[in-house]
């Protein structure tokens, strides 16, 4: 996604609205939109762009060495895709990748096709060792003991010793820890995606995006529209009131 020079001649607008509480609310960036408009009728709000995820990219136990990973990027991130990312059947040993431009500490998940087998998510984030920290995470999409159950966010806390690195020590088939040919090759900071059970046969996530590690969001006016040109490390938006309830609406320009 590049970023923008402006001024950039509109092709697209997309509008939809976010209801915003006291509970943080969220929605991801779609693909190619280069300017964000915003208006919130009635009740001042707090507002902070989130980074951007880089990569997603599904590892498959079962496949031979060279042909385990399916990119599923575009698909799961761009929110204009039927795709997103299949996890239909997903064992004990499958991975998800997620490449990120910033350290988050959380992630919204949009599922697609729930699953309904008894399951627990892990996430693992690479150190400075090539090896996976686990996060100690609170899993908002987990329903009666059942991760990807429902749509929900799933966080932790920032965690240190998480660099910018590849995944391969500059693709390198012999550094890091993957060594298959085909192993994602984007430099950011990674997580890894775990369960512990194999799930059902048509589980599916439909869309990704990310909760900043910042409680520091910016103040904004009711009954005011601001217009936001977007960095290309921009993924989503988050969005909170102090008090009572309001509809955000929000504008993308492409």
């Amino acid at each position: 996604m590049a970023g923008p020079t402006w001024p950039v001649g509109a092709k697209a607008v997309k509008g939809e609205t976010l209801s915003l509480s006291t509970t943080l609310a969220s929605l991801g960036r779609p693909a190619g939109t280069t300017q964000l408009n915003l208006y919130n009728p009635s009740t001042d709000f707090r507002m902070m762009l989130n980074p951007r995820i880089l990569g997603v990219h599904f590892f498959n136990l079962s496949d031979t060495a060279g042909t385990r990973f399916t990119n599923n990027t575009v698909g799961t991130t761009n929110r204009n895709s039927s795709t997103g990312t299949t996890l239909s059947s997903a064992v004990d040993g499958d991975y998800l990748y997620i490449c990120l431009s910033d350290p988050v500490t959380g992630l919204r998940v949009d599922v697609g096709n729930t699953n309904t087998t008894t399951s627990a998510l892990t996430i693992g984030k690479l150190n400075t060792s090539n090896t996976f920290d686990s996060l100690s995470i609170t899993d908002g999409t987990s329903a009666s003991s059942k991760t990807f159950n429902q749509d929900g966010t799933i966080t932790w806390s920032l965690p240190s010793d998480w660099p910018m690195k590849f995944l391969k020590d500059n693709g390198s088939t012999s550094a890091g820890p993957l060594t298959d040919v085909d192993a994602p090759t984007e430099m950011g900071h990674w997580l890894r995606l775990s369960w512990d059970a194999t799930l059902d046969s048509s589980v599916t996530i439909q869309d990704i995006w990310t909760i900043n590690q910042s409680t520091d969001r910016g103040y904004f006016r009711a009954g005011t529209e601001y217009s936001i040109s977007l960095d290309q490390n921009v993924g989503a938006f988050e969005a909170i009131l102090a008090s009572g309830t309001d509809t955000l609406q929000a504008t993308w320009v492409r």
